[in-house]
């Protein structure tokens, strides 16, 4: 009888809910901590988290994913773990933005690093049952594509490539034609009833 299938088990600990929309949510180093290892401990192999630097802050700091990891790693030392960053735009840059990737790929706390290589308007739909009128959009340019993708090829880390709209999956395998995609694990990010965005799974 042939084996199983392996399956490799993703948590996804927090991303951009706060405590006042889900009071158990981990956002302090020590509940991301304590959450990170009892999903390894249940199964998981890789943990992304978000600290508090949210989407329209250019520059996310270092330590709090520094000392989350540490403490991570000091239990679970083969522990897959990555980071979110915040959106492009007028107020930051590339370099900027993905400045915590590098420190923490330095400090041999990082292997798989985020790629994202799209823009998307994100936002829940209104009372109305439309998309809420609000000026968000989660910016990454082409440029800022080619910078994520050279720097995991710089320092030899894989990639976590997001994809929330098709054109996000276009980029990607371009640079797979090209034999310029790194390692790379691709996950498709299907929209739901609640956010107007991507596409519904099939």
């Amino acid at each position: 009888m042939p084996s199983p299938a392996p399956v490799i088990i993703e948590a996804a600990i927090n991303g951009a809910t706060m405590k006042a929309m889900q009071q158990h949510v981990p956002r302090a180093v020590p509940e991301i901590v304590a959450d990170a290892l009892a999903c390894l401990e249940a199964g998981a192999a890789i943990i992304h988290h978000h600290t508090d630097d949210g989407l329209l802050v250019g520059r996310h700091a270092t330590e709090p994913y520094r000392d989350a990891w540490t403490a991570i790693t000091a239990v679970v030392q083969d522990a897959i773990l990555y980071p979110t960053m915040g959106g492009g735009g007028a107020h930051t840059n590339i370099r900027e933005r993905y400045a915590h990737v590098g420190d923490l790929a330095a400090l041999g706390l990082l292997r798989l690093a985020l790629v994202d290589p799209g823009s998307v308007s994100l936002g829940p739909l209104d009372v109305d049952g439309l998309p809420m009128a609000i000026d968000l959009v989660y910016q990454n340019t082409f440029a800022d594509a080619r910078y994520m993708f050279d720097v995991c090829a710089a320092r030899n880390l894989a990639a976590h490539v997001s994809i929330f709209e098709p054109g996000f999956l276009r980029v990607a395998l371009a640079y797979h034609a090209q034999r310029r995609l790194p390692p790379a694990k691709i996950q498709l990010y299907f929209g739901g009833d609640a956010l107007p965005f991507g596409l519904p799974p099939t």
